[in-house]
């Protein structure tokens, strides 16, 4: 880690150099954590990890028998959009989109249900008319794809409640 961040591999340069990429916003949090992940320790690292790949040995220490998921446990995805926009004549409204979705019990986790049905709902749409969709890389950005993305997911439980407001001068933020 300390080749990584180009300082010396003494505890105090180390934890400094930690402290400054993880930002003063988290206080300790980010130190914490990587203290706990094991990456400020001197025990060797996992040695199925190459060792040039920072993602893979992190990806391998968070693969730790306490982070697994135990009977009954599931996990939630939540995802909050807010928007405050000025209209032409002036006025402004604030947009929010809200997502919270919880895995099923004994099922698939929400994370693999949000990310997966999207995916394969995206896939669907391109094998049902290419043409329309265009070429290249897309960003979700534009009707032709939000539209019946949401609408789908939504036929699949997985729903974003959206909501318009007009913002009054006393409560502009």
């Amino acid at each position: 880690l300390a080749a990584l961040l180009a300082c010396g591999a003494d505890d105090v340069a180390l934890l400094a150099a930690v402290s400054e990429k993880v930002g003063a916003s988290l206080g300790t949090l980010g130190v914490d954590f990587c203290k706990w992940l094991g990456l400020l320790s001197d025990d060797a690292l996992p040695a199925e990890s190459p060792l040039d790949s920072p993602v893979d040995v992190t990806t391998k220490l968070l693969g730790r028998p306490e982070m697994s998921y135990h009977a009954g446990e599931r996990d939630m995805v939540a995802m909050y959009h807010e928007l405050l926009v000025q209209l032409e004549d002036g006025s402004l409204e604030r947009h929010t989109a809200t997502l919270v979705e919880y895995a099923k019990p004994n099922g698939a986790t929400a994370m693999a249900r949000t990310v997966g049905i999207t995916a394969a709902i995206c896939a669907q749409l391109i094998l049902q008319d290419a043409q329309a969709l265009g070429t290249g890389v897309q960003r979700p950005l534009d009707r032709k794809w939000y539209e019946p993305v949401l609408r789908r997911l939504d036929d699949e439980g997985i729903r974003l409640e959206e909501r318009v407001e007009r913002v009054t001068s006393a409560a502009r933020l």
